[in-house]
């Protein structure tokens, strides 16, 4: 049983899957990852996936044909237009400069440590609503600007209707605590020059740091990294990866891998020292409908004016189109 698998199996481990990529342009097999992995967790019976993130790469990733994150982003937005529980988020490709893999997890465990720890440490019980998980974001973001007497009236007209979904949105007022994505406390000064701060709601005498530095402790909603077998492969490019970013990537968040046909992503577990030893974290999911599409291929077809109907989303289509993108691949447009 591996380590995913070790929680009570009376209560499910919430989770949220995160993937990070070029999506240059974001493809059907994107969006598919996310859909047969929360198919795969779920059917364990010992998760719950409460949402998925994509994180497109920052522009200084430099790659050839690479497409302003600008445009790489809104197609994102497009192809999720229909989903109830992707969502898109920019910090990545905002930062002055491109994010190892490890900084991007540990930005989006922080803010998922902002949004339920403080009220787990608290014990806040949760409210119970019939909004959306699209709404409950929105609404959450909203707390946590201060805006809570906007919150409590939407949650308060709420209270008469039969709520499905139970979701943690009201915050104590408390001093604010300044902390960088490392952990580090910051002064209003630094937090508000830095866009790696944040205000995580809580206090020194809270028991939040007690209890996150605990061996023991787990978090109310654990961030896990959502990838196909080639990044996986990845890890044994020499050069490549930091041996240290590769144990805390793993051993720490955790891996969800889609394989691919004609790759074996246990067999490279087993050759590998390093994923052999924390292959406890490392989830493998068997992808029985093959998807071998690629956005390199995609960009190529558009190049030479075939069509791509069927392996993007047709917004993500209408918008290359009246954009004119990929005419020239080398171009950074």
């Amino acid at each position: 049983m591996n380590r995913l698998s070790t929680v009570k199996m009376a209560s499910p481990s919430r989770v949220v899957l995160l993937a990070c990529g070029s999506f240059n342009p974001v493809t059907n097999m994107h969006l598919r990852m996310f859909e047969v992995a929360r198919d795969h967790l779920h059917k364990t019976g010992r998760y719950t996936v409460i949402g998925g993130i994509i994180s497109p790469v920052n522009d200084g990733y430099a790659k050839k044909g690479l497409l302003s994150c600008k445009h790489r982003i809104a197609m994102c937005r497009l192809a999720i237009n229909s989903s109830e529980w992707l969502k898109i988020d920019p910090w990545e490709s905002e930062q002055d400069a491109w994010q190892e893999t490890v900084k991007v997890l540990r930005h989006h465990q922080a803010v998922l440590d902002a949004k339920y720890i403080s009220d787990s440490v608290n014990g806040n019980k949760p409210r119970r609503t019939d909004i959306s998980p699209i709404q409950f974001s929105s609404i959450a973001k909203r707390t946590r600007r201060g805006k809570s007497s906007q919150v409590q009236q939407h949650l308060d007209s709420n209270d008469a209707n039969n709520g499905n979904v139970t979701a943690t949105v009201s915050r104590p007022k408390r001093r604010k605590l300044h902390l960088d994505v490392e952990g580090n406390q910051t002064g209003p000064e630094a937090h508000a020059s830095s866009s790696n701060t944040y205000e995580r709601g809580i206090t020194p005498d809270d028991g939040y740091f007690s209890q996150i530095n605990s061996p023991e402790f787990e978090r109310p909603v654990q961030l896990l990294l959502l990838c196909g077998a080639d990044m996986l492969e990845s890890f044994a490019v020499p050069g490549l990866w930091k041996d240290e970013d590769i144990e805390e990537i793993v051993g720490k968040f955790g891996l969800v891998v889609i394989s691919r046909a004609g790759s074996d992503a246990h067999k490279f577990i087993y050759e590998s020292d390093v994923l052999t030893r924390l292959e406890n974290h490392i989830e493998i999911v068997t992808e029985w409908i093959p998807n071998e599409i690629s956005s390199t291929r995609i960009r190529r077809a558009l190049k030479r004016g075939n069509s791509v109907k069927y392996l993007i989303p047709d917004p993500v289509i209408t918008y290359i189109r009246s954009h004119k993108l990929y005419l020239q691949e080398e171009e950074k447009q």
